[in-house]
């Protein structure tokens, strides 16, 4: 393992959605010296060592969690434009497409040559059909992959959160000012980010954050960057 880097989206594209998920997708060549790469939404903090992760998927070419509510990329489809998630034609183009569904917030990966031409085909899907990773994963990524199913201790599906054993999901920044307003550390809803972090990272040492009724995990150093 090679560390942990905050990944800064491309700047290529006029659509940030593609600069950030080229950072993503194409591992290889944004880390071509390391041996695995562990790719992790912004809003997730990892409880376990990386090389815990590693252990937990044996090592695996790809690893990744299991969806845990659909099975098909079909039922992916019908979800997006049941919730007005996506309501684009290109959509369609990944309808009977095979492979199980993933979640894609976190993506393991050995940096393989047979990795790296999955990583290209997985891009070769986003940049032409809908932008959906999780639609164009099952196919490109998901033959190589090892699934396995979240370690959960509490979801929040419809308001995606999650505390498992390996990682914690945050949720969006207006819940925590919320929870902040409970406790009576501010009165108003304005609060820049930087100390709304001192303040819950005060409250996660006293062991005082909960959100959605999840007692936030105690992990080494900081919860939040201030």
């Amino acid at each position: 393992m090679n560390g942990a880097y905050q990944v800064k989206s491309a700047s290529t594209f006029e659509d940030e959605r593609l600069n950030a998920r080229a950072t993503k997708i194409l591992s290889h060549l944004y880390f071509p010296d390391a041996e695995w790469t562990i790719w992790c939404d912004s809003n997730l903090k990892l409880l376990i060592e990386p090389e815990e992760l590693l252990e937990f998927f044996d090592y695996p070419e790809v690893g990744v969690y299991g969806h845990f509510k659909r099975n098909s990329i079909n039922d992916e489809i019908d979800a997006c434009k049941a919730s007005k998630k996506d309501l684009s034609r290109k959509l369609e183009l990944h309808r009977d497409m095979p492979g199980r569904l993933a979640l894609t917030f976190i993506v393991i990966r050995r940096n393989s040559p047979k990795v790296a031409a999955a990583n290209n085909a997985w891009w070769a899907e986003v940049t032409t059909k809908s932008r959906r990773d999780q639609l164009s994963f099952p196919y490109t990524l998901g033959p190589l992959a090892t699934y396995r199913d979240i370690p959960c201790k509490s979801i929040h599906a419809a308001r995606r959160s999650f505390l498992s054993n390996h990682f914690f999901r945050v949720p969006h920044k207006q819940e925590f000012v919320e929870a902040v307003k409970i406790h009576g550390l501010i009165d108003g809803q304005s609060i820049a980010d930087n100390e709304l972090a001192k303040i819950l990272n005060r409250m996660h040492e006293k062991q005082k954050l909960g959100i959605q009724g999840i007692e936030v995990p105690q992990v080494n150093g900081k919860l939040f960057q201030e």
